[in-house]
Protein backbone atom coordinates (compact mmCIF):
# COMPACT_ATOMS: atom_id res chain seq x y z
CA UNK A 1 0.00 0.00 0.00
CA UNK A 2 1.03 3.39 -1.21
CA UNK A 3 0.13 6.63 0.75
CA UNK A 4 0.40 9.90 -0.93
CA UNK A 5 0.19 13.00 0.91
CA UNK A 6 0.22 16.39 -0.93
CA UNK A 7 -0.62 19.80 0.72
CA UNK A 8 -3.39 21.96 -0.57
CA UNK A 9 -2.52 24.72 -3.61
CA UNK A 10 -1.38 28.41 -2.08
CA UNK A 11 -4.19 31.00 -3.42
CA UNK A 12 -3.55 34.45 -3.93
CA UNK A 13 -5.56 35.06 -0.29
CA UNK A 14 -2.54 33.12 1.25
CA UNK A 15 -0.33 36.08 0.05
CA UNK A 16 -2.31 38.29 1.42
CA UNK A 17 -3.15 36.77 5.05
CA UNK A 18 -6.76 36.36 4.52
CA UNK A 19 -8.42 33.59 6.07
CA UNK A 20 -10.08 31.42 3.61
CA UNK A 21 -12.41 28.96 5.26
CA UNK A 22 -15.03 27.59 3.40
CA UNK A 23 -14.67 30.25 0.39
CA UNK A 24 -13.62 27.92 -3.19
CA UNK A 25 -10.25 30.66 -4.14
CA UNK A 26 -8.82 29.67 -7.37
CA UNK A 27 -5.62 28.74 -7.97
CA UNK A 28 -2.84 30.85 -8.96
CA UNK A 29 -1.40 30.04 -12.35
CA UNK A 30 2.20 28.52 -10.58
CA UNK A 31 -0.33 25.94 -8.27
CA UNK A 32 -2.21 24.94 -11.14
CA UNK A 33 1.31 24.11 -12.85
CA UNK A 34 1.62 22.14 -9.59
CA UNK A 35 -1.30 20.62 -9.26
CA UNK A 36 -0.88 19.33 -13.16
CA UNK A 37 2.56 17.87 -12.24
CA UNK A 38 1.05 16.55 -9.32
CA UNK A 39 -2.02 14.53 -11.19
CA UNK A 40 1.22 13.06 -13.78
CA UNK A 41 3.07 12.08 -10.55
CA UNK A 42 0.45 10.24 -8.88
CA UNK A 43 -1.00 8.99 -11.88
CA UNK A 44 2.81 7.25 -12.46
CA UNK A 45 2.19 5.36 -8.95
CA UNK A 46 -1.28 4.45 -9.94
CA UNK A 47 -0.46 2.47 -12.99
Amino acid sequence: MKIILIRHGKTEWNTLEKAAGQVDIPLNETRKKTSRRNKRKINQYAN
